[in-house]
């Protein structure tokens, strides 16, 4: 066995961690500034009277529009699931869609296909015969779609399903509540089984304040339904799990839950919000019985509305879940502080910080204190400090300034999570921060974060706003894909209508290379592999460590060294090595503490192993 030794001398200091990014200190004036949690079911009119009908069209020269509205508050809390890239590389994607101002008559489902060469026309009207709202999306059976949403509190859900995905009538149905409720609202749908076959729901109790009923002692409950025969019959019909009844909870915070796509008959979904618990439930047999895990606890589960309290940490509703091919569950959330009052719930809309916990951890410490979070690895978003710059006006989503998570998990285990984040720099002519798709991955099962990426960094992107983002749960090998809303105009003319104007959005699909977001990401093609590559042993190493390099025939090798943050810390040229087993030996004793990665490249093919040093 040949031996090849890959020196590596003096190093650029580099200290084990997620970001070497200083958090960006929130202005004391803002520390105590509260606001009202405000909701909508969409029923509501809109009274503010000012309109801005511009929008930038600049951006689409890297963008794909799909479709406008004007109805622009995507969700209340975690954004649905809305896109999906299908295995033959076409890609389906909702959104709610509004365009008449006021009543908003005409809002419903927004669709467009992607058939492989391109996307349809902006569409101009909703798939559902009556208005609807909080759509959600997912693929059924071997060739369909469906979406799901709601009416109001007083109606059922509406499920639109069809055999062939971009094409043909959509078949409605209805999704009735269960007797002593008016009505159903919130959808979250995932499916899974042989063909996606299996459906499985969660939804809300319609909630007294949009004029439905207290469920079971909770307004609203949380109802869980699962159809083994793609929506024709649904054998557990709009049950409330144990865990989530009113032996926990009041409430259940309205769209603060989020479904992880299915792994066999493994399912799991998280529910967080200011004032319920923030926990994870899981099951092992599809759905038929369920085991909860405690991931914040929350002190405030029986104060009623109306209630004056202290200030207390919580989850701020929007949150993410996807399972590992290991079963580790991972989930996201915004970091929030709440309070009540007498004239009743509010929350603290100037609270950044993006947390992350996985199922092999303990749960959360109750005051999520940022030092505590850090040293724990659980901060992986926030605000980046910028000395030039500082927050003016916040346009109010109700969340915290690093939110809107979601969440992918690739074939590799290689974790992807973006959010949409404050942005400290341009300004709205208003005065307002806008908001920007941030990105942050793990190629090691959430141990360590890569450096986070603003993906809207670029001067064509300066004065546009970027919310709710949807990635699809399937990725293709190289790359993520993802939907968002866009506007010249920061916040939503529905979610703060005192001060936003309504005005028209514009929703946006984006292949993301996953590069952009781990740089030192190793991409191992699925097909023949020319090399196989050991794990590098010992590891951890505090000088020279090796991996066995075997070849099928000659080719050209270059190993390079990569800190945490993806900055190329050591470069080696191509060598050609003839067929056959070496031995690469790293010489890492010039190195300071760490995770480092060694990504060795074959040809065009690239496989990469974590190395601790110690």
């Amino acid at each position: 066995m040949k031996k090849i030794l890959l020196l590596i001398t003096a190093m650029v200091l580099i200290s084990y961690g997620f970001s070497q990014r200083q958090m960006y200190a929130i202005p004391s004036n803002l520390h105590d500034v509260i606001a009202p949690t405000y909701t909508t079911d969409g029923f509501e009119t809109t009274p503010f009277q000012l309109i801005n009908t511009t929008v930038n069209s600049l951006k689409a020269i890297l963008e794909d529009p799909l479709g406008s509205t004007k109805y622009d508050r995507q969700s209340n809390k975690s954004t649905p699931q809305r896109i999906y890239l299908y295995p033959d590389g076409t890609v389906g994607a909702t959104w709610m869609r509004g365009m008449e101002e006021g009543a908003w008559g005409d809002r419903g489902s927004g669709y467009n296909y992607y058939n492989g060469s391109g996307w349809g026309p902006f569409p101009t009207l909703r798939i559902e015969s009556q208005r609807a709202g909080w759509t959600g999306y997912a693929p059924y059976g071997p060739q369909g779609e469906l979406v799901v949403s709601h009416r109001s509190a007083l109606y059922p859900l509406f499920l639109l399903m069809r055999d062939t995905k971009g094409t043909g009538s959509w078949n409605e149905t209805l999704i009735n509540a269960p007797s002593g409720a008016s009505g159903v609202e919130f959808p979250r749908i995932v499916t899974g089984g042989p063909n996606n076959s299996y459906i499985h729901l969660l939804c809300l109790s319609g909630p007294t304040q949009f004029s439905g009923t207290p469920y079971n002692g909770m307004d609203p409950a949380l109802l869980y339904s699962r159809s083994l025969d793609g929506g024709a019959t649904w054998d557990i019909d709009m049950v409330q799990i144990p865990g989530t009844t009113s032996s926990e909870y009041l409430e259940i915070t309205l769209d603060g839950f989020a479904w992880a796509t299915p792994h066999g008959d493994t399912l799991a979904f998280v529910v967080g919000g200011n004032w319920n618990d923030t926990f994870i439930m899981m099951s092992t047999d599809n759905g038929d019985t369920w085991t909860k895990t405690i991931i914040l606890s929350n002190s405030q589960c029986f104060v009623p509305s109306g209630t004056t309290t202290d200030r207390f940490a919580c989850c701020d509703g929007c949150l993410a879940v996807e399972l590992d091919h290991q079963g580790t569950a991972h989930v996201v959330f915004g970091r929030m502080f709440a309070k009540g009052e007498s004239d009743g719930q509010k929350y603290y809309p100037y609270t950044d910080g993006l947390v992350y916990w996985n199922s092999t951890m303990p749960p959360l410490h109750d005051s999520l204190f940022i030092d505590t979070l850090f040293a724990h690895g659980q901060l992986i978003g926030y605000i980046p400090d910028n000395p030039t710059d500082t927050i003016h006006l916040l346009p109010k989503y109700g969340c915290g300034l690093s939110s809107m998570p979601m969440i992918t998990i690739d074939e590799d285990d290689n974790i992807f999570v973006l959010w949409s984040g404050v942005t400290l720099g341009a300004v709205s002519p208003d005065n307002f921060n806008y908001r920007h798709i941030w990105g942050t991955g793990s190629i090691d099962h959430g141990t360590t974060w890569s450096d986070m990426v603003d993906l809207n960094s670029s001067i064509i992107y300066i004065n546009m706003e970027f919310v709710y983002p949807s990635v699809s749960k399937r990725t293709s090998i190289d790359n993520l894909q993802y939907i968002q809303q866009t506007s010249d105009q920061p916040g939503s003319g529905i979610g703060d209508p005192t001060q936003i104007p309504i005005h028209e959005s514009i929703m946006e699909y984006r292949v993301l290379p996953k590069t952009d977001i781990i740089p030192y990401l190793a991409i191992e093609k699925r097909k023949a592999i020319e090399f196989n590559l050991s794990q590098n042993y010992p590891n951890p190493t505090k000088d020279l460590t090796s991996m066995k390099l075997t070849l099928s025939s000659t080719a050209s090798v270059s190993v390079n060294v990569y800190s945490i943050l993806g900055q190329a810390l050591q470069k080696t040229s191509n060598s050609i090595i003839a067929a056959g087993t070496h031995e690469l030996i790293v010489d890492a004793s010039g190195l300071n503490k760490g995770v480092y990665f060694i990504s060795v490249k074959v040809g065009d093919q690239v496989q990469t192993r974590k190395m601790i040093v110690e």
